[in-house]
């Protein structure tokens, strides 16, 4: 069976009947979605528009998507999007996203949970994390990274002499003691959840300065 005949066998008109109230139909008519066909007629996009109109016309207080944006093309995607912000930003109800587009989701998310072989490993408040953590490229003449480096960084990066490092407690003590260690050069660059994510799942050992 296809997914849209599990979901529906009929028509939209059939879930209009479930879900008859005004933000159904004004969603609907929002997205050119057509009453009269049938669920295994329409595109995987409007397949995936639809669920998600259907998804935030219940009473649920909790809505769980798992990667309601994968393989849709670029229309689709941002008009889910707009549909989740407004949601959202109702502030009845609560949406979890599974998702390993990280990049697009982080414009619209304030908290990122991160697992790691089945197991939470990081919970970001992304607010937080912006006026915390740092992207710092730093410069060394000697081939070792500093300890202190190693100690409160995690190493995404090293293209000779050159390093990347992510600090996700960047202190004004710990920016003292990376001036300290006398970098040739040091820059910060924009940080990422996409970067927070190599951070965690780099391993550091398979770095080292090149001379």
């Amino acid at each position: 069976l296809k997914e849209a005949d599990l979901f529906c066998p009929n028509s939209v008109r059939i879930n209009f009947t479930i879900y008859h109230n005004a933000k159904f139909t004004t969603l609907l008519e929002r997205y050119h979605l057509p009453l009269n066909r049938k669920l295994r007629h329409f595109s995987k996009g409007m397949f995936g528009l639809f669920t998600i109109i259907l998804s935030v016309c219940t009473q649920a207080q909790y809505l769980f998507l798992d990667e309601p944006l994968d393989g849709l093309d670029v229309l689709i995607r941002k008009n889910i999007l707009s549909i989740l912000i407004d949601e959202a930003a109702t502030g009845q109800r609560s949406i979890i996203i599974a998702s390993h587009n990280l990049a697009e989701l982080e414009g619209v998310i304030d908290r990122a949970l991160m697992l790691k072989d089945g197991h939470l490993i990081h919970d970001y408040e992304l607010e937080t994390m912006r006026s915390q953590a740092r992207k710092i490229q730093l410069v060394y003449r000697d081939k070792k990274i500093p300890a202190v480096v190693q100690q409160h960084g995690h190493v995404v990066s090293v293209s000779g002499r050159i390093i990347v490092v992510v600090f996700e407690d960047y202190t004004p003590a710990l920016a003292a003691a990376i001036e300290a260690t006398q970098p040739v050069f040091q820059e910060r660059l924009p940080l990422s959840l996409t970067d927070l994510f190599m951070a965690n799942l780099t391993d550091e050992q398979d770095f080292e300065l090149l001379s």
